[in-house]
């Protein structure tokens, strides 16, 4: 059974130093956060210096056959959020249904739990597949 909240983004411009996506939030436990209009008016801006590209793993394995196949493995990496927040590599305006917000003390700021959820979704793509997504949904 789902939690009832999710979020999305679209991409809306892209140049040789950044990317912006547009994106909304929705919860469909409090009637004020439900956002049928689909309404996005959040901002999430990203340098695209701040994407950093997979770890390969690649070893030989033997097959039960006796011979030896390559195998390739792409190790997802963690991204340090404070760093690129505080670089200001990453820049957002939350939208007008964030309905739960979090605190950041180092930075003193009220970051949308969606921007979270939407900027780790962005960077596991771009990890797996070397492509920034044009859009995105999740629902929880």
């Amino acid at each position: 059974m789902s939690m009832g909240y999710g979020g999305f983004a679209k991409k809306i411009s892209e140049d040789d130093v950044s990317v912006s996506y547009e994106y909304g939030s929705f919860n469909l436990n409090i009637p004020k956060y439900i956002n049928k209009e689909k309404i996005s008016d959040g901002l999430i801006t990203i340098n695209k210096s701040a994407f950093i590209k997979a770890e390969i793993h690649q070893r030989i394995r033997r097959r039960p056959s006796g011979r030896k196949r390559l195998e390739t493995k792409q190790i997802i990496k963690a991204v340090d959020w404070n760093k690129e927040f505080s670089l200001g590599n990453i820049t957002f305006k939350n939208c007008s249904h964030c309905w739960h917000a979090n605190h950041i003390p180092l930075l003193d700021i009220q970051i949308d739990i969606t921007i979270l959820k939407i900027l780790r979704k962005i960077f596991e793509y771009y990890q797996k597949t070397g492509e920034i997504p044009n859009q995105l949904e999740y629902f929880v």
